[in-house]
């Protein structure tokens, strides 16, 4: 029931209470890795330090979910930790065809300063993915970084 009030509040935009709501679950099962995941990527603007404990416990339960590995890729980004963020979504990547997840390759490719790598991954996401939100990020992110 937990999850699925989380779930709703996620769907309302009201990541407070689904961050609460995550919590309980928790409380309740310490090693269920969604949840784990959820904490850690709902207490990114808040704790990083907590987010990134979150994550790693998901990712010691989980090391092979690319959306566990995503989510620490991206707090480790968040960190300052480009290069252990590469590695952490480049194998996410090669694990799941997520759009989401391929975006945050490409931003990360971009940073490291290969373009054009990024710029091709992004074009190829835009022409795959067109009318979706991925794609109309892709294709915003391709034509930024063309201008560059």
């Amino acid at each position: 029931v937990l999850l699925h009030l989380a779930g709703a509040y996620l769907a309302l935009n009201d990541e407070n209470e689904a961050l609460l709501a995550y919590r309980q679950v928790i409380k309740i099962q310490p090693n269920h890795v969604p949840a784990l995941n959820n904490v850690a990527w709902l207490s990114r603007d808040h704790n990083i330090g907590d987010a990134i404990t979150y994550a790693e416990r998901a990712f010691a339960l989980s090391p092979n979910d690319p959306y566990v590995l995503d989510t620490l890729g991206m707090l480790k980004l968040k960190q300052g930790n480009i290069d252990e963020a590469y590695q952490l979504i480049r194998n996410a990547a090669d694990m799941s065809n997520d759009a989401r997840i391929h975006l945050h390759l490409a931003d990360i490719l971009y940073r490291q300063g290969n373009q054009p790598e990024a710029l091709q991954l992004v074009k190829d996401l835009a022409e795959s993915l067109p009318g979706t939100e991925e794609g109309d990020q892709a294709k915003s992110m391709f034509e930024q970084w063309s201008l560059n």
